[in-house]
């Protein structure tokens, strides 16, 4: 740069200086400050070719090598390309492509030609194979795929990476930085990858989708993927909210946990997320008995309220002959009326015993009630995760058992769980119906809060994982299909 800066001052050199470089390094000629006024005085930014200005790209250099393209051939390129503007780069690989193809004694690249490469298409598709061929040793191909592959989601889509996070996780698989330095040059200088900055440092992305059929995923790969991508967003989540891992996400990413890429805020979710799990799991087990000694207590009341009951019908019966015997012979009048003595007697313990299951009952409720104001803490089923409110009760969904189930907010009072199926994933009130979307099968049903009776399966996106209701239409995010919707509610109800 000094030596630069000497030449630009230097007014006895009749010299001019060009620097070309890509637009994400534009920025950089900032560092030549103050040594070069000001490096940004005069600039021409290439951008993507006009249609006239693609078509003269292409017909150009091969007409100064004696080259001529089949009559409408070049259209043909240019419709492949883009109807309107077309980007420099894939026109300079559709055509070198093309021409390094010819057979040297040809003059003329024809449509046969093109048609047997596959188009433009097919050039750009067979660019990776032939690239990491011709421009990278048999050693390092193998970590240019691995490369490839850390740009591409599960959901086969481009993501970009920056520097630190592929070194990150190329070095977890024995890639050392300078090899991975190398081989990122080389696909950048290969057209292969674009690179900008991000946040200071360099990040990097597929040149094209074209790119994402050729890079093929094992499995495997995607498995590890999918669990790191979750893992991400669900850090992310907890950097923001604090939020921790539901169970069925905990038990996902665990089973890939020695894969996975963790940093000190994915570390500190997994253990506060476990430490959680074992909480649920004690109080659950602990509501769980408490629940079956109340039922016993309450079994055990029952059964000794429907005795005491038989013993009073027994006794009603045993009266009635009695006085049907003092009748007949007064001689056995004292014996009937001992006798049914004992009946009132007894009449008189079963009333005592079905009052006394009646009490069991209340202290029962009571006690969950008090429960539930000392800790605010109300038991329900497994893997409780979306709430809803419908003006007088709250709705959970428990995604384990693909149920949802009513809580009395007041009083901690929980309904008997509704089967919904296909693991539910969101929930939301329309002020008359609530609305449970479910994950698996892209459905959604509407559930009656004052009948509990659950509607038709309603088709929606793919992967819904949340709702929203505006006053007249629902929102839904469909997470595997990257896409927001929305449906008119009125219209599918009793459908």
């Amino acid at each position: 740069m000094h030596e630069l800066a000497e030449c630009l001052d230097d007014e006895s050199l009749n010299v001019r200086w060009v620097l070309a470089l890509r637009s994400e390094f534009f920025g950089s000629l900032a560092s030549f400050r103050p040594r070069i006024r000001n490096p940004f005085e005069n600039d021409y930014r290439l951008n993507r070719l006009t249609r006239d200005e693609a078509r003269e790209a292409v017909a150009e250099p091969a007409a100064r090598r004696g080259t001529a393209y089949e009559d409408g051939l070049i259209d043909t390129i240019l419709d492949d390309l883009g109807k309107d503007e077309v980007a420099p780069p894939q026109v300079q690989l559709v055509c070198s492509t093309l021409y390094e193809t010819l057979l040297s004694e040809a003059k003329a690249i024809t449509r046969e030609l093109y048609a047997a490469l596959g188009g433009a298409a097919g050039i750009l598709r067979g660019h990776l194979g032939r690239v990491l061929k011709r421009d990278l040793p048999a050693e390092q191909r193998p970590i240019a795929q691995r490369l490839l592959e850390e740009l591409i989601t599960s959901d086969i889509r481009r993501v970009m990476r920056t520097h630190t996070e592929l070194a990150r996780t190329l070095a977890a698989q024995g890639v050392r930085a300078e090899t991975l330095d190398a081989v990122l040059g080389q696909l950048v200088d290969s057209r292969l990858l674009r690179v900008e900055e991000v946040e200071g440092q360099a990040a990097y992305e597929l040149a094209h989708d074209y790119l994402l059929d050729e890079i093929k995923l094992d499995p495997t790969v995607q498995a590890r993927k999918a669990a790191q991508e979750l893992l991400d967003q669900e850090v992310r989540a907890y950097q923001r909210h604090g939020t921790l891992l539901s169970d069925d996400k905990l038990a996902i990413i665990e089973a890939r946990r020695s894969e996975l890429i963790l940093n000190a805020d994915a570390i500190a979710l997994f253990q506060k997320s476990e430490r959680a799990l074992k909480r649920r799991r004690r109080f659950v087990f602990g509501g769980i008995g408490l629940v079956i000694a109340l039922f016993i207590i309450g079994a055990l009341s029952v059964l000794a309220a429907v005795g005491a009951q038989g013993v009073a019908d027994q006794a009603r019966i045993r009266q009635a002959t009695s006085e049907a015997g003092a009748a007949a012979a007064s001689t056995r009048e004292a014996a009937a009326n001992q006798t049914a003595a004992i009946a009132a007697t007894s009449e008189a313990k079963a009333i005592e015993s079905a009052a006394t299951a009646t009490a069991r009952e209340a202290i029962a409720n009571e006690s969950l009630k008090r429960a539930f104001e000392k800790s605010g803490i109300v038991p329900v089923s497994n893997s409780p995760s979306e709430l809803a409110y419908d003006g007088v009760r709250l709705w959970v969904i428990n995604g384990s058992d693909d149920t949802v189930q009513a809580i009395d907010p007041a009083t901690g009072n929980v309904d008997a769980p509704l089967k919904v199926g296909n693991n539910p994933s969101a929930l939301v009130y329309d002020g008359a119906r609530l609305w449970a979307a479910k994950y698996l099968n892209g459905t959604m049903q509407a559930i009656d809060p004052a009948t509990g009776e659950v509607g038709a399966p309603l088709k929606i996106g793919s992967g819904p994982i949340a709702l929203a209701y505006d006053g007249a239409r629902m929102w839904i995010a469909n997470r595997q299909s990257n896409s927001v919707q929305y449906i008119v509610v009125h219209k599918h109800v009793n459908k």
